[in-house]
C-alpha cells in the first residue's frame, strides 16, 4: 500500500493554474508562486490504509492539517498583515496575548511541524483564497518535505461521516488525546480501548463560552506538554486536537516514536458541541448538533461518568458549583511533575505518615482527595472544579510541593468507585509512583478499627473531637464478631490493591505500620529515594502531630481474639492479599 501512496508524490508537486482573487484576500501572495502546488491526491480510504499500515508496523507518523488558521501564522510576517494574524491569535488564545519573542517562536514552531509532517491536509482548488494560499507559503518556505503526502484538509471530517474511526481505533490497548474535550471515557467506551491517556489543553477562545477565563495555552501549557507528552511503546496512537499548538505535538509524538492524528473539531462533534458549521443539522437554521458527527448518536447517549445513584464519588460532582475565577487562579500555578498513590487500609498508620510527609516539605502534601466526604468537606468547592478532570488537574496544582511532587492517599473502595469513571493514568500519565501501605498485625488493625467506628473517635487530631466520644471509645466492649467484620473488611482491600497490581503489573514500594512506627526517618527516605529525592535531604527530624490513642486493652483483645478465631487467624496468615473472602468463623 505504501508505494501505491508514495506514487501519488508526483501528483502532489505538480502545479495547477492559479486564479488569484485577492479581494477578499488580508495576504500578499509570494511572487514566485506562480501556480498553486500541493493539489490533495490521498482519498480518504489511502488515508485509512496508511494509519492502519503505520499501526501494524509500529511505525511513526504524523498527520496534520492546514487551513486559514494555520497559514495566517505560517506566512506571517512577510506576507500575513499584523492584524490579521492578531486576529487569528485572539481566536486561538483570547487575552492570553503573545510578546513579540513569543510571536517568533510560535510561528517557527508551526512552520517546522509542517516540515516534519508525512501527511497534510490542505483545501483544494485552483484559486488563491482564504484556504488555499497557505498551499503557496508552504511554496515559499520550502516547508513540504519531498516524502509528504497531500489529503484534504477535512480528512478529519471525512473518517467520521464515512464511519472509518472504528476501523482503526477499535480494541486498542492504548490511546493518548490532546484535547480541551472531556471525551476519554466515551471513547473508550465506544471503540472498546481499554486505556486511554489525556493530555488536556485549554479551550480555543473563540470557541469557549467565557473567552477570558481560558487559560493560557501557549506558552504555558505548551511547554509543559514538550516536556510531559509521553510516547509509551513505538506506534502509540495519538488523536490531536489544539488548533496550530496541536500540529506541534503531532511534531513531538512522531520524534518520540508514535503515531499523531490531527483531528481537530471532531473532538468538539464527539460531545455534542456545534463549533463548526458542518456539524450543523441545519445549516439554515442554526446549531442544531447533527447525529451523524456525534459518537452512540446522541448527546444524551454519551455516557461519560458511572452512575451517580450507585457510586457517590461521582454523585458529588452532579452539585458542585464552577468558579471559573477560581480555576484561573489555580492554572497559572505549575502542574505537578511527579505524582504518587498511597494505597492503603483503614488504621494502617497513613494518617501519621502522611502527616510526616507533609511535615518534609519536599515529597507533596499525602491527602484522601479522592474520598467522597473530603470533596464535600470544601476541597471541591476551593478549586472551583466541577468535574473529576477539573479537579485532578486544580489539586495537582494546589497541593504540590514547590519542587513539583503531588501525592495523595486512598483506599481501595475509594479508588475503585474513581476507577469506574476512568483511569489513574489519563489523569497522572504513565510514570504515576505507588506506595501499598499494611499493618502486619491484621488483628490489631481490625481492633483498632471496631473501636473507632463505633465511637467515632480515629485520631487524637481529629478536629471534632469530645469528652463523649473518647468516654464512648474507652468504654466499649469487646465483640469478636464485630472485630473480626472489620477485620474482613481491611482485607478486602488489600485484596483489591493486589488484583490492580498484578493486572497492571505495578511494583509498589511496600511498607507497614510496624516499620513506620519503628524506623520514621529510614522510612520517609525510602520514599524520597523512590521519588528521585536525594535521601540526604530528608535527614531533619521526622515529626507528626498524631499521638497513638491504642492502650494495653487492645493487645489484650488481640490475644484473646487469637484464642477464639485461631483458624481464620491461620487463614488469613497464609492467604491475605490472594482471596478476598473467608467463610470460616472460628
Amino acid at each position: 500500500m505504501l508505494s501505491r501512496l508514495q506514487a501519488l508524490l508526483s501528483l502532489n508537486k505538480k502545479p495547477a493554474n492559479q486564479q488569484q482573487n485577492e479581494e477578499f484576500l488580508p495576504y500578499k501572495v509570494p511572487t514566485e508562486c506562480s501556480a498553486l502546488m500541493y493539489r490533495p491526491t490521498l482519498s480518504t480510504t489511502n488515508v485509512l490504509d496508511l494509519i492502519k499500515q503505520h499501526l501494524a508496523n509500529q511505525q511513526p507518523l504524523s498527520l496534520i492539517r492546514a487551513n486559514d488558521g494555520e497559514g495566517a501564522v505560517i506566512g506571517y510576517p512577510e506576507f500575513v498583515s499584523k492584524q490579521h494574524f492578531e486576529k487569528f491569535l485572539n481566536l486561538f488564545f483570547g487575552k492570553n496575548k503573545l510578546s513579540d519573542e513569543q510571536k517568533t517562536l510560535f510561528v517557527s514552531e508551526v512552520r517546522e511541524a509542517v516540515s516534519s509532517a508525512d501527511v497534510i491536509g490542505v483545501a483544494g482548488g485552483n484559486q488563491v483564497t482564504h484556504f488555499t494560499v497557505t498551499r503557496a507559503f508552504f511554496q515559499h518556505y520550502a516547508l513540504v518535505s519531498d516524502h509528504a503526502l497531500i489529503c484534504k484538509s477535512s480528512i478529519h471530517r471525512n473518517l467520521q461521516e464515512e464511519e472509518l474511526y472504528k476501523d482503526f481505533l477499535t480494541g486498542l490497548d492504548v490511546i493518548g488525546l490532546i484535547t480541551c474535550r472531556d471525551v476519554g471515557d466515551v471513547l473508550k467506551d465506544t471503540f472498546s480501548i481499554k486505556r486511554v491517556v489525556v493530555y488536556k489543553v485549554p479551550e480555543e477562545a473563540g470557541h469557549a463560552d467565557n473567552a477570558d477565563d481560558v487559560a493560557r495555552h501557549f506558552p504555558d501549557r505548551f511547554e509543559e506538554l514538550r516536556n510531559s507528552i509521553i510516547v509509551e511503546k513505538p506506534g502509540m496512537l495519538f488523536l490531536v486536537g489544539a488548533g496550530p499548538c496541536g500540529k506541534v505535538y503531532c511534531r513531538w509524538i512522531k520524534e518520540r516514536g508514535g503515531i499523531a492524528i490531527d483531528i481537530g473539531s471532531t473532538f468538539d462533534a464527539w460531545i455534542g458541541k456545534a463549533t463548526r458549521a458542518y456539524m450543523w443539522e441545519n445549516k439554515d437554521t442554526g446549531k442544531t448538533m447533527s447525529g451523524k458527527y456525534l459518537l452512540n448518536g446522541t448527546p444524551s447517549e454519551n455516557k461519560t461518568t458511572p452512575d451517580t445513584a450507585s457510586n457517590k464519588f461521582y454523585a458529588v460532582f452532579e452539585s458542585a458549583v464552577r468558579n471559573e475565577q477560581a480555576l484561573k487562579t489555580l492554572r497559572k500555578k505549575p502542574l505537578s511533575s511527579k505524582n504518587y498513590l498511597i494505597c492503603i487500609t483503614p488504621r494502617s498508620g497513613s494518617s501519621w505518615l502522611c502527616d510526616a510527609i507533609t511535615k518534609c516539605g519536599l515529597l507533596g502534601r499525602p491527602g484522601e482527595y479522592i474520598n467522597s466526604e473530603v470533596l464535600r468537606g470544601g476541597i471541591l468547592k476551593r478549586t472551583g472544579a466541577d468535574n473529576l478532570s477539573d479537579y485532578l488537574d486544580a489539586i495537582r496544582r494546589l497541593l504540590a510541593t514547590p519542587n513539583g511532587i503531588f501525592g495523595m492517599k486512598a483506599s481501595w473502595f475509594q479508588l475503585a468507585m474513581m476507577l469506574e469513571g476512568c483511569s489513574l493514568e489519563e489523569h497522572f500519565g504513565k510514570h504515576l509512583k505507588y506506595i501499598h501501605l499494611i499493618r502486619e498485625d491484621f488483628v490489631l488493625q481490625g481492633i483498632s478499627l471496631y473501636l473507632s467506628v463505633n465511637s467515632s473517635y480515629f485520631h487524637s487530631v481529629q478536629k471534632n473531637i469530645t469528652d463523649e466520644m473518647k468516654q464512648k471509645h474507652d468504654g466499649l466492649e469487646y465483640s469478636g464478631p464485630g472485630i473480626k467484620h472489620w477485620i474482613d473488611h481491611i482485607l478486602r482491600q488489600e485484596y483489591g490493591f493486589e488484583q490492580f497490581f498484578a493486572e497492571r503489573k505495578i511494583n509498589p514500594l511496600r511498607l507497614t505500620y510496624e516499620m513506620i512506627m519503628a524506623r520514621p526517618r529510614p522510612t520517609i527516605k525510602r520514599i524520597g529515594k523512590r521519588l528521585g529525592i536525594d535521601p540526604e535531604l530528608l535527614n531533619n527530624k521526622i515529626e507528626a502531630g498524631h499521638v497513638k490513642i491504642g492502650t494495653e486493652r487492645n493487645q489484650e483483645w488481640a490475644d484473646r481474639f487469637r484464642e477464639e478465631y485461631p483458624n481464620y487467624v491461620a487463614f488469613w496468615l497464609e492467604n491475605r492479599g490472594k482471596v478476598r473472602d473467608c467463610d470460616i468463623n472460628n
